[in-house]
């Protein structure tokens, strides 16, 4: 007949044979589970709050006498807006355009209310493309007309959504009219969310 071993016996026997005692394993497998799920919630958080704010971009085109006109609107990471302008021969041959007063017009409008007005290639003439060429005007937007329509209009910002971890910024919807001088002028839009800062 065997004997029963007493529970200090068998820790005995556990420790001499150099197994830990079943509390101990317990505790290390609860232990072991935290630490992994703290680490995948740290990894989480990191990610979240590290991650680059995505820029802000608008752009719309159009096709006009052999030549393709692309206006952009960015925002770069030193929260300041660009836009800029490109020209593209699209014609078998080469295209020519000429203007009155630089390549493009640019108003920024809120209903019938002007904004603000700028104007790309202020010193452009005519424009001749081959096929296939590009011509690039870019211009950083000075933004006090914005900021200065924004404070003065507060029931026009549209307030952030809000999120679980993150919120949009306050923004103001505008509509951004281009304007392009030619013999003829054509104009073309794009509507944005002016995030005010």
């Amino acid at each position: 007949m065997t004997q029963k071993k007493t529970p200090i016996q068998e820790r005995l026997e556990r420790y001499r044979s150099g197994l830990p005692s079943e509390s101990t394993q317990k505790r290390r497998r609860v232990s072991r589970m935290l630490l992994f799920v703290n680490l995948i919630i740290l990894v989480g958080i990191i990610l979240i709050f590290k991650m680059p704010e995505q820029p802000t971009y608008f752009s719309t085109g159009i096709s006009y006498g052999g030549i393709h006109y692309r206006v952009s609107l960015s925002r770069n990471q030193h929260k300041s807006y660009m836009i800029s302008l490109s020209l593209t021969g699209e014609a078998e041959t080469a295209a020519t355009h000429r203007y009155r007063g630089g390549v493009a017009a640019v108003s920024f409008t809120h209903g019938a209310t002007v904004v603000m007005k700028t104007v790309l290639g202020a010193n452009v003439a005519s424009v001749s493309l081959p096929p296939g060429e590009n011509r690039n005007f870019t211009l950083t937007i000075n933004e006090e007309p914005l900021k200065t329509f924004a404070l003065n209009h507060p029931e026009l910002l549209v307030p952030p959504r809000k999120a679980f971890l993150f919120s949009k910024t306050q923004h103001i919807p505008l509509e951004v009219k281009t304007t392009f001088n030619t013999e003829t002028p054509v104009t073309i839009t794009m509507n944005i969310n002016y995030e005010v800062p």
